[in-house]
């Protein structure tokens, strides 16, 4: 065998083991340049919080099937995001911590409105309610009871229009330690 046969069957033995290189950060990361396990495990994440939105990608079975891109293309739409119906890292960055959160249709019942008020309420004055989401946690619920303790207000647990409405009169020393 010839030393070019020999290197061209070298070469095609070593492209047989080669692995995908990960995309540099900050560079378009969709799931055609992952390895196979990732790509099943993003495609999966991505179609359960697309359902958690109000969005219908079908099963949740790490596939990229047609009802799954027509959910990631209605996301896309009603995020502003630039619509191309695939599953990327970006995409699922931005269902987990884009705020305010992209629902279909209406937020699910008991977040957003008064809640995000009140969670930006808290905030800005200090008191740890984590993610500003629209979405009582109990992180929200902790903050609210601090902030109501610290103003010498009854904790009645409630996260409402009476605690925004208290939080908006508070004077500017109520704030978290």
């Amino acid at each position: 065998m010839g030393l070019l046969a020999r290197f061209g069957a070298l070469a095609a033995v070593a492209a047989a083991f080669a692995l995908p290189v990960p995309a540099a950060i900050g560079a378009d990361t969709t799931t055609d340049r992952m390895l196979p396990s990732q790509a099943t495990a993003y495609t999966l994440s991505i179609q359960t919080e697309l359902a958690a939105h109000g969005y219908d990608p079908g099963p949740a079975d790490g596939t990229l099937g047609p009802q799954t891109g027509r959910a990631i293309m209605e996301y896309q739409r009603d995020a502003g995001l630039p619509v191309d119906g695939l599953p990327s890292k970006e995409l699922l960055d931005h269902l987990y911590f884009a705020l305010p959160k992209v629902y279909k249709g209406q937020q699910p019942a008991g977040a957003g409105g008064v809640v995000l008020d009140v969670q930006r309420e808290l905030a800005a004055r200090g008191y740890p309610v984590g993610v500003i989401d629209g979405v009582v946690g109990p992180r929200t619920r902790a903050a609210a009871r601090r902030f109501r303790r610290d103003a010498g207000l009854a904790d009645t647990g409630m996260i409402d229009a009476g605690l925004l409405q208290a939080l908006r009169s508070a004077g500017p020393d109520v704030r978290a330690n």
